[in-house]
């Protein structure tokens, strides 16, 4: 996986590729595996294989700290407005990183993309009660779909 990795950034993408398949051969679920691989396919132009692989990367529990990452693959998806999967990998990611008001607040965003504005408004009221500085963007947000919730 290391060997991967280093021929990668060497711009070595053909034995990035052959290293990482080897090692997917043995553990073809693990996160850091799928995560190589993303980024080979990515490397390699191939955005559609990239983008599913990564999903699944972060699914099983990959960790990257650059949003920049994350933003790609949820972009993705929500060109092709499949809003369903970006909810599942905000989800993921959440559970590993609670404490991280953007992905919360993502998170209830992408509530509302697939028609779950009560979860969305709930969330939010979590997020406005464990972090008070963003009351202010949390109202206005629950304030904006307060016509969709069921009374």
């Amino acid at each position: 996986m290391i060997l991967a990795n280093m021929y990668l950034q060497n711009v070595d993408v053909a034995m990035a590729d052959q290293t990482i398949m080897e090692v997917a051969e043995i553990a073809p679920t693990d996160p850091e595996v799928l995560w190589t691989m993303a980024s080979i396919y990515e490397r390699k132009g191939e955005s559609d294989l990239a983008a599913q692989t990564a999903y699944q990367a972060f699914l099983r529990g990959v960790d990257t700290a650059d949003d920049s990452v994350l933003n790609w693959v949820v972009d993705y998806y929500m060109e092709r407005e499949l809003y369903p999967e970006v909810v599942e990998l905000y989800e993921a990611i959440v559970e590993a990183h609670p404490e991280r008001t953007n992905l919360l607040s993502s998170l209830a965003v992408a509530y509302t993309y697939t028609g779950e504005f009560q979860k969305a408004y709930t969330l939010v009221l979590e997020i406005i009660d464990l972090f008070p500085e963003e009351e202010e963007n949390g109202q206005a947000f629950l304030e904006s779909i307060k016509p969709y919730l069921e009374n």
